[in-house]
């Protein structure tokens, strides 16, 4: 018995094995550990842009305080004035009346609408000190209905207007005279009102009709008269035939029109109107 080894190596042999499976096991736990807390990178995204939507559906009280539209004050070539959406510019129509616009249809798609959506109210910016308000648009059919209207009141006027005295047809129906403008020396018609000529006509006739002939009557003679020029006036005068069947006065070459917007005689408030339209001058 005295030559039995005991087997303490074959025992202390395995003991850096265990330890080793004991620290690989230990790994293993750690790292399913964070997989599972730690979200992948597509999982973050898609949380993120949950959230993001989530918040966008939520306006913030600002947002839902303001409404769709805010008033405020800009600088602009012309002097200071109200400004709408992106800092445009917002005009008003002389022709308008008790609140209630009359620009439809052809007028609406030069001078586009500054609206609210039904419910929601406009607010003042810094240095807007007037009283905001809003006004109802017809619905297309009292929009038609009131066009209608307007088209045959129209063709009344014009259908007295196209009788002349004796002393209008003696004189001819028109006259070109010199006027002195907010803008400089312009030509002017009938009352002393400011004509204009536009960029988009081209050899001698005229493009603009239906709502741009609205906002801007061309300068008209009865057919088979002239228009005559006043003193200042040293331009070649004539007329164009328009595709409406009136005889439009025409100066070098450009048809003359007049500006809605003008009130009274000396008026220039269509010069650089787009760019596009320019007083007519000697």
């Amino acid at each position: 018995m005295s030559g039995l080894t005991p087997n303490r190596p074959r025992l202390a042999g395995w003991l850096p094995v265990a330890g080793m499976m004991a620290v690989l096991l230990l790994v293993l736990a750690a790292c399913a550990a964070g997989a599972t807390a730690t979200p992948s990178v597509s999982e973050a995204a898609a949380e993120s842009e949950a959230a993001e939507e989530s918040e966008a559906a939520e306006p913030s009280v600002s947002e839902a305080a303001a409404g769709s539209a805010e008033i405020t004050v800009s600088e602009t070539s012309a002097g200071s004035a109200l400004a709408g959406e992106g800092g445009m510019t917002l005009y008003t129509f002389d022709n308008d009346s008790n609140g209630e616009s009359s620009c439809y249809e052809g007028c609406a798609t030069n001078w586009l609408a500054f609206v609210v959506e039904e419910g929601a109210e406009a607010t003042a910016g810094e240095g807007v000190t007037g009283d905001i308000g809003t006004t109802a648009t017809p619905s297309e059919g009292e929009a038609a209905e009131e066009s209608e209207a307007a088209a045959e009141s129209e063709a009344a006027e014009e259908s007295d207007a196209a009788e002349p005295s004796e002393s209008e047809a003696a004189a001819g129906s028109a006259e070109i005279t010199v006027s002195e403008t907010s803008a400089g020396s312009a030509l002017a018609g009938e009352g002393g009102m400011t004509l204009y000529t536009f960029d988009n006509d081209s050899n001698g006739e005229s493009s603009c009709y239906e709502g741009c002939a609205t906002n801007w009557p061309p300068f008209v003679v009865d057919e088979g008269a002239e228009a005559t020029g006043g003193e200042g006036v040293t331009g070649d005068i004539g007329t164009s035939a328009r595709t409406d069947g009136t005889t439009q006065v025409t100066y070098n070459g450009a048809p003359l029109y007049y500006f809605s917007g003008d009130s009274a005689a000396g008026d220039a408030t269509g010069d650089g109107v787009g760019e596009v339209w320019h007083i007519a001058t000697p």
